[in-house]
């Protein structure tokens, strides 16, 4: 039985850390050629490297996704070398420090973030779609948060890109299903611990770090009582959705969060328990 991915071509942009490496090693593992398109020259090598000492095919390119040509050359690149494009994953994202107040986050931050999350997230799908329409059709996947569907405190600029995404994936998904191809959208929550912050190239943070004083009695998401999501919870997630197997699935901002999307209905639940409580 052949692997999932076999004989498909992935191009995944911010390759070079965290998720963006980690699903660029399980598409590897799965069957596919992988173009590790990142900006950093070092994480590029690292992750390439790591996928061919697995046995796997992979290639970098220098790549700047809110550089046009940059990106249009990352697709190229995966048609040069591999033969074509299957799987455009757009992951490559960043945030300001979060927390500042609306009143002290500056322009230059508010234009990096779209920039990077949004623009960069269109130029891929715009560069990709003309070398899967040259394939008979693939996949096209957006990495956004579970900061798009909730609100969360502290970071609107990267909430507001990440909803810009959706929006993008949704329309394109209407687009494009007349050239066989599909276009969905990853909210993971928690346990993502690719470097977010406008240095892009500071240190990655390590992943066991985030959870060093894990108390999970401050979470309502029903699955983080348990332990605290990881990295591959959504790989996996990511890995299903350029798969054959989601064949039949586009047009979706798919939550990976152990349930965390469901907290206004958690939330609901004990407002009614305290209802029934004064009633009695």
């Amino acid at each position: 039985m052949g692997k999932i991915l076999d004989g498909k071509v992935a191009l995944v942009t911010g390759g070079g850390g965290g998720f963006g490496r980690l699903c660029a090693r399980l598409f590897a593992a799965a069957g596919a050629s992988v173009v590790v398109a990142e900006r950093s020259a070092d994480r590029m090598n690292e992750t390439v490297q790591l996928v061919q000492d697995a046995g796997c095919p992979a290639v970098g390119v220098l790549t700047d996704v809110s550089v046009e040509d940059q990106v249009r050359e990352a697709v190229a690149t995966a048609e040069r070398e591999f033969g074509g494009l299957d799987i455009m994953m757009n992951n490559a994202g960043i945030s300001p420090p979060p927390g500042l107040p609306i009143e002290e986050i500056t322009e230059a931050q508010w234009d990096s973030v779209i920039d990077v999350n949004l623009k960069g997230a269109f130029f891929g799908c715009k560069h990709a779609t003309s070398a899967l329409r040259r394939r008979g059709g693939g996949a096209i996947l957006n990495i956004s948060s579970g900061a798009s569907l909730a609100a969360y405190p502290g970071v609107p600029v990267y909430s507001a890109s990440k909803g810009g995404m959706n929006a993008l994936g949704r329309s394109l998904a209407i687009d494009l299903g007349k050239h066989n191809i599909r276009v969905n959208t990853l909210c993971p929550s928690g346990g993502m611990s690719a470097n977010m912050l406008l240095d892009r190239d500071a240190p990655q943070v390590d992943e066991d770090s985030q959870w060093k004083d894990w108390d999970p009695s401050t979470f309502y998401a029903p699955l983080w009582r348990d332990r605290p999501p990881r990295m591959i919870d959504h790989a996996n997630v990511a890995l299903f959705l350029v798969s054959p197997a989601a064949g039949y699935l586009t047009g979706v901002a798919l939550a990976s969060d152990g349930g965390m999307a469901a907290k206004a209905a958690v939330d609901v639940g004990k407002l009614l328990e305290n209802w029934s409580t004064v009633a009695e």
